[in-house]
């Protein structure tokens, strides 16, 4: 289990890395896309085929979490004024945490069944809250 604790600290650290060097190229839609979709092509494969040889596809989650902890806070605090910037965070988080309780409760219920079907359950319930989310990002740059 350490050993599983440091990889996915090296994942977070790399893919902090990876979007510090790329972040400044895409629109802000594509800087939230772009690691989520890599999450669900990596939890599609695992879905289909856990073994040892996919098992290193996990290591997308970390990055992924990198990712977004290099992003989107740069994110918020170029469209937020900084008057607001501590609510829109606080309200946000209050209500990602809200959504996140019950559908992980609905992952782990899957995953109880078989592991494999954890990482659909979470394929279909976060691809749509995730491409709806990136329209919507889309559709506010254009403003």
């Amino acid at each position: 289990v350490s050993v599983g604790w440091v990889l996915n600290s090296l994942s977070i650290t790399i893919g902090a890395k990876i979007a510090g060097r790329f972040v400044s190229r895409l629109p802000g839609w594509a800087k939230f896309l772009l690691p989520t979709l890599a999450v669900f092509l990596a939890l599609a494969i695992m879905s289909l085929h856990l073994s040892f040889w996919t098992i290193w596809l996990y290591s997308f989650l970390g990055m992924a979490q990198g990712w977004a902890s290099a992003v989107m806070m740069p994110m918020v605090q170029n469209k937020v004024s900084g008057k607001a910037q501590a609510t829109a965070v606080s309200i946000t988080k209050c209500a990602s945490q809200i959504l996140y309780a019950p559908l992980v409760w609905l992952v782990g219920l899957a995953g109880s069944a078989n592991i494999r079907m954890s990482m659909v359950a979470t394929i279909v319930i976060f691809v749509p809250l995730v491409l709806v989310t990136a329209a919507r990002l889309k559709n506010l740059e254009k403003k």
